[in-house]
């Protein structure tokens, strides 16, 4: 048969014609398999008959006291069961996923954003629904996170944005903050409550290359406030920067939040001033359906963003003051 004839054929099939048969098939009479139907014996029986005329062949022997399967009864007869257990194993992992009892979401995150806001994420879930599993994709940059979203590798992206990608649905999480971190060695400097870019460019800068979000936000700063930096370092990893800075070679230029997990022996954090924050955001695709566990991780991330971060290099700032 033709694609057009095998289409048309399974257009007048339909699952109740399947279970219809595989009930009677395994009751062996009409009356019992009409009562686990709850239907009448009578619509049961069109229905054997409608399959039967859509196959045009004969699926029972059927007289006034006996009814068995014909030879084709019995070729159907697996067949239906595995149809019908299929769909029903399918069904019940819809269900499932559905109650959020199961069911994956794949979220892409900057390393400071995997550091620092996905652990307490993915606690937030696994206790409220500990069947539902987060696949973390750790990405060098925000641009690489919004990538990862926009061709399907993750359902949602965390990351930092001066402006929201306009072909990804954005949901602003809160801001930002740009911090100065600077040696303690660098003893003046170090007393200061709050330093200016300008301030800073005076001093050795190590710094993110560019192709990330937030270069691209410093280096707007830098422009608008007409400064110039010299540059010694360019370094992706945060915590190498950290690590620098606080041997005495330069100062530098982070998210606050990107600070959390890290080891600051030796550097002190200074509010920048004169800096617009940037935003935190989680961006999906508007063309893709969220399954119900993205929507829950959307949720949860949503909330969790909500509650105060804890920054643990304010208190050291605090006892140095």
């Amino acid at each position: 048969m033709n694609e057009d004839t095998n289409l048309s054929l399974l257009r007048r099939l339909n699952l109740n014609h399947l279970v219809s048969f595989l009930t009677v098939a395994e009751s062996q009479t009409f009356r019992g398999a009409a009562a686990r139907l709850h239907i009448s014996q009578s619509a049961l029986s069109v229905q054997i008959q409608q399959l039967e005329e859509v196959l045009r062949v004969r699926l029972f022997h059927r007289t006034t006291r006996s009814m068995a399967l014909t030879a084709e009864g019995k070729r159907l007869l697996p067949v239906a069961r595995h149809v019908t257990r299929e769909v029903t194993l399918v069904t019940g992992d819809f269900w499932e996923e559905a109650a959020l009892q199961r069911g994956v979401a794949s979220l892409a995150a900057t390393p400071s954003m995997a550091a620092g806001l996905v652990p307490p994420v993915m606690k937030a879930v696994a206790d409220e629904h500990p069947g539902i599993k987060i696949e973390l994709l750790v990405k060098d940059s925000s641009n690489d996170v919004a990538d990862a979203v926009r061709q399907g590798d993750a359902d949602l992206g965390l990351l930092s944005f001066s402006e929201e990608p306009k072909d990804l649905a954005v949901t602003p999480l809160r801001q930002d903050e740009l911090v100065a971190v600077v040696p303690n060695s660098y003893t003046r400097l170090a007393r200061s409550r709050q330093v200016t870019l300008r301030q800073l460019a005076r001093f050795p800068f190590l710094i993110q290359p560019r192709g990330g979000s937030f270069r691209e936000v410093l280096d707007r700063h830098l422009r608008e406030q007409e400064v110039t930096i010299d540059i010694h370092q360019e370094i992706l990893q945060a915590e190498v920067l950290v690590g620098l800075v606080g041997h005495g070679l330069g100062v530098a230029v982070l998210l606050e939040r990107a600070l959390v997990p890290l080891n600051l022996e030796g550097c002190r954090v200074i509010r920048l001033r004169g800096v617009r924050p940037g935003r935190v955001g989680l961006v999906s695709s508007p063309r893709r359906f969220l399954s119900p566990a993205v929507e829950l991780l959307r949720r949860v991330t949503e909330e969790v963003s909500n509650r105060a971060w804890v920054y643990p290099h304010r208190v050291v700032a605090a006892h140095a003051e």
